[in-house]
């Protein structure tokens, strides 16, 4: 739901603020410069540690974007969330895609890639439906928190999820090594 916030609604935003058609075009070209510099940032990132460690950070840094843009009432200070934009957007893609490639066998991994991105952009359709109900019927800010709140709640599950699990194989592992 972070996605259609910052994506769908980001320029809507900037108009709402008195942002020019100049500076949406800036704020827009942005987001690529963002990530053409933190894709292989994030590549590098991953290669080095676990890929659901940097999921965790990308997944935390979301609501951060998304309320960061809440609090600016200036369009000139839009540049600042899309500063995020390589560690969120980027490192929820390349972590998610290397982590679901890595789970699965060789034969599956099309078909749940495919699967993961069919989701993805159902997530979009939601999440874009309900941050054009929140934004008509509450203001944007009022609809970049609510979906900061919703990502936040959305990012603890994952977090906690993700501990556990880590938890349970380093168990296992030190049970295998043992000899138990």
């Amino acid at each position: 739901m972070g996605d259609p916030a910052v994506h769908g609604f980001f320029n809507a935003y900037a108009r709402e603020l008195g942002g020019s058609t100049r500076l949406m075009g800036l704020l827009s070209g942005m987001f690529g410069l963002v990530a053409f510099i933190f894709l292989p940032l994030i590549g590098l990132t991953i290669d080095r540690i676990r890929p659901s460690k940097v999921l965790i950070v990308s997944f935390l840094a979301q609501p951060l974007r998304v309320f960061i843009t809440s609090l600016l009432g200036d369009p000139e200070l839009l540049w600042i969330p899309i500063l995020l934009h390589g560690i969120c957007w980027g490192g929820i893609e390349v972590a998610a895609i290397v982590y679901l490639s890595k789970r699965v066998e060789d034969d599956q991994k099309a078909t749940v890639l495919s699967f993961y991105m069919a989701v993805r952009m159902l997530g979009g359709l939601l999440g874009a439906s309900l941050c054009g109900y929140l934004a008509e019927n509450l203001g944007y800010v009022s609809m970049f928190r609510s979906i900061a709140a919703a990502t936040l709640i959305g990012a603890s599950v994952y977090s906690v999820g993700t501990f556990f699990q880590l938890k349970s194989e380093r168990r296992k592992v030190a049970i295998d090594e043992s000899g138990n």
